[in-house]
């Protein structure tokens, strides 16, 4: 059995203790609108873009609204296992 050296354990365990220690961001394009609309394609083309730029804020808001309830139902549960544990006499 190979031994797995002791910096790699540490920095696994640093990395995995801080990994909610950053605030995330999201990576979206913001369009940029012109001084004046020439043609038809231009004002298409800036609408297709702000609805890609809206999309991409809802699935970011999506995500972290996931990883709350994760982190929520992660609480919920270590407080309901105290309390089933102290309910029986520790």
């Amino acid at each position: 059995m190979k031994k797995i050296p002791v910096m790699l354990i540490l920095l696994l365990i640093y990395i995995v203790s801080n990994a909610d220690s950053f605030t995330p961001s999201h990576y979206c394009i913001k369009p940029t609108k012109p001084y004046e609309f020439t043609n038809q394609w231009q004002v298409d083309n800036y609408d297709n873009e702000v609805q890609r730029y809206k999309m991409c804020i809802i699935d970011f808001i999506d995500e972290q609204n996931n990883a709350i309830n994760n982190h929520i139902n992660a609480k919920n549960d270590a407080i309901e296992e105290w309390n089933q544990f102290v309910s029986y006499g520790y």
